[in-house]
């Protein structure tokens, strides 16, 4: 939905500022204001919105600069009548020393910087100034998109340096009282230094404080109208017995002062609306920002606090498709067709109650897709945990765009050494245009458009590549880094000459390298049909999803559809679960150069001689026949 009003809020749907990252736990209510209710939305009966540019306004006088703070604390020590209203002493004012809590900065760099920024996780971006006021909320800054030097903003500490040696520009000296070294969230100490002998350690900057200080800085840089409405306010609060505290006109009362914003994300599935599982929210204003993860449920709660004047009536929410499942992250990569890929994926889900927000994602959002696919990343670790399988690497860069054909991949590129990324990166241009590949370099692409009828296919596409993310790992595990590295660009060079010469990315029985497809594609299907049976009632090689009493579909195997080398060698694993696990079988591939090289580590591992002429003819016949 978009929001008309004019905000002072970098409001981007690609924003990421410094700030508090939480984790969905139960928190104590404290203060915590019950009175607004928490907002709920429904899309899913709306046209799909497209991405849409954000327009800039004017430059703003910041309120939290520096100099703009010491002019705001002289104006209240000048006010000790009024300043006694809204709680705060002359004394305490007089303590506080405004010097840098955090730089403002930005950064002007090339595609291979850009990369290397991104890659930090300690810092967050913005491609929109924090200083001005937008116009129009949207989802990137056309400016951005179309320049070969691309700006950042984000905020640091003072001191900082850039570790891999980027130089950045000091825009502006910020104090945020809420990181002064004087800001305490409960009443201020007793003050016991005189103003001769201060102690910088004193708590003496409450909440009270804060409140005064920001309207009086908001009041002095024409920031007036950003503030919020003192009707309101005395609304949210008119249930409880309160003092109300004052300064100039603005009112706010000491027992209702701050929320802990809460929500639930779910979005449309052929069973229902289901929780967005293990991504971010982000809810900012300004120069700060709060990161919460949701829960197995789509459940978030934020466990810092905003007070009714730092949220200035209504809060600015995100979804970031950045993915948590424990320990394991991953990362799904923003794609805009026929343009760069930048960015991890952030979507703006507007202005709203400080209370909380929840949403029903339905399957005409721009986000459906993107939470499709981290739904499957979050379940496939899930799975692969409880079946003591190996996990993928960490922090996988998954990119997702629309098309009109079902491809996906997994070229892996972060996570090995490919020695031919040239062919590759061509292939993948070919195959993939709605992404920059030499710019991002996935580890996977998706091709996800917004179509219920495709669910479960896309889904089980979704394991299928991480089957293969999980197959190199092995590999770097058992075998080594660089001998998992030759492995797979042979296979993912191949499989794109394969489709851009032939369209045919597995090739037959007897191409070049078809033993490292046969093996590589075999398992991937294999493993994507048993899960997709197991979790979703699926059958991922005839595109059956087994309801109703279809229990016909149950029996099929990869061996029913085995026109094609890829389920031919999926047929090879299923006709050896009697007698090897999955975890065994795992073991082999991931010590085995090629289907060949599987069958005799299997051979000379069978566990007992009953089953050993039995499992030594049907390997010598995958290996040997092109009939099975």
């Amino acid at each position: 939905m978009k929001n008309k009003r004019r905000i002072i809020f970098a409001v981007v749907g690609l924003l990421l500022l410094v700030g508090c990252e939480d984790k969905s736990e139960e928190i104590s209510k404290g203060n915590e204001s019950p009175a607004l209710p928490i907002e709920e939305h429904s899309d899913s009966d709306e046209i799909k919105e497209e991405l849409t540019p954000v327009i800039l306004g004017e430059k703003l006088n910041n309120p939290f600069s520096v100099e703009n703070m010491q002019l705001a604390l002289d104006a209240l020590l000048e006010k000790p009548d009024q300043m006694a209203e809204a709680g705060v002493t002359n004394r305490s004012a007089e303590i506080v020393e405004i010097t840098s809590t955090d730089w403002y900065i930005c950064f002007k760099v090339d595609s291979t910087q850009f990369n290397t920024l991104i890659s930090d996780t300690t810092l967050s971006f913005s491609q929109v100034p924090l200083d001005y006021e937008v116009i129009q909320e949207g989802d990137y800054l056309e400016e951005f998109q179309e320049s070969d030097i691309k700006t950042l903003y984000t905020v640091v500490k003072p001191g900082y340096i850039n570790p891999d040696g980027i130089d950045f520009e000091i825009l502006e000296e910020l104090f945020i009282p809420e990181n002064s070294e004087y800001y305490a969230e409960e009443n201020a100490d007793e003050i016991e230094s005189t103003t001769e002998n201060r102690s910088v350690s004193t708590k003496v900057m409450n909440d009270d404080f804060v409140n005064a200080l920001l309207i009086q800085s908001f009041v002095l840089t024409g920031n007036e109208k950003f503030l919020p409405n003192p009707e309101q306010v005395k609304n949210r609060s008119s249930v409880y017995e309160c003092t109300t505290k004052r300064f100039l006109w603005w009112e706010w009362t000491d027992c209702n002062t701050f929320y802990y914003p809460e929500g639930t994300i779910k979005y449309e599935t052929p069973n229902g609306y289901m929780p967005v599982k293990g991504v971010k929210v982000v809810m900012w204003r300004w120069f700060t920002r709060i990161e919460v993860t949701t829960d197995k449920n789509g459940y978030f709660k934020s466990k810092t606090k905003l007070s009714h004047l730092l949220a200035t009536n209504n809060v600015q929410y995100y979804l970031k498709m950045l993915g948590t499942n424990g320990s394991y992250t991953w990362r799904l990569d923003a794609t805009i067709t026929g343009a760069d890929c930048w960015w991890i994926d952030e979507y703006n889900l507007g202005s709203h109650s400080p209370s909380g927000y929840s949403i029903n994602i339905g399957v005409n959002h721009k986000a459906w897709a993107k939470c499709l696919v981290s739904n499957a990343v979050y379940d496939y670790v899930t799975y692969m945990r409880k079946e003591g399988l190996t996990l993928p690497p960490n922090d996988l860069r998954i990119a997702v765009g629309g098309n009109t054909e079902w491809r996906s991949c997994a070229p892996l590129y972060n996570k090995h050494k490919n020695h031919d990324f040239e062919a590759l990166a061509s292939f993948a241009n070919i195959l993939f245009p709605f992404i920059s590949f030499s710019l991002i370099k996935p580890d996977i692409i998706i091709v996800c458009n917004n179509n219920l009828s495709f669910y479960y296919h896309r889904v089980s596409a979704v394991w299928h590549e991480l089957s293969h993310a999980s197959h190199l790992q092995a590999m770097i595990n058992n075998k080594g880094y660089w001998w998992a590295s030759e492995y797979w660009t042979t296979l993912v060079t191949q499989e794109g000459l394969n489709e851009v010469n032939r369209r045919d990315t597995y090739g037959k029985k007897g191409d070049k390298n078809w033993e490292y497809i046969a093996l590589a594609e075999g398992w991937a299907c294999y493993r994507e049909w048993k899960m997709s049976k197991a979790y979703l009632e699926y059958n991922s090689i005839s595109k059956t999803h087994i309801s109703s009493g279809n229990n016909a579909e149950y029996s099929k195997t990869p061996k029913n559809f085995a026109d094609k080398i890829y389920y031919r060698y999926a047929s090879l694993f299923v006709e050896l679960l009697p007698y090897y696990t999955d975890k065994e079988i795992e073991n082999a591939i991931s010590s085995s150069n090629n289907i060949k090289d599987f069958n005799n580590y299997l051979l000379k591992s069978l566990r007992t001689t009953k089953y050993a002429n039995f499992i030594k003819n049907r390997l010598e016949y995958y290996a040997n026949t092109d009939d099975l």
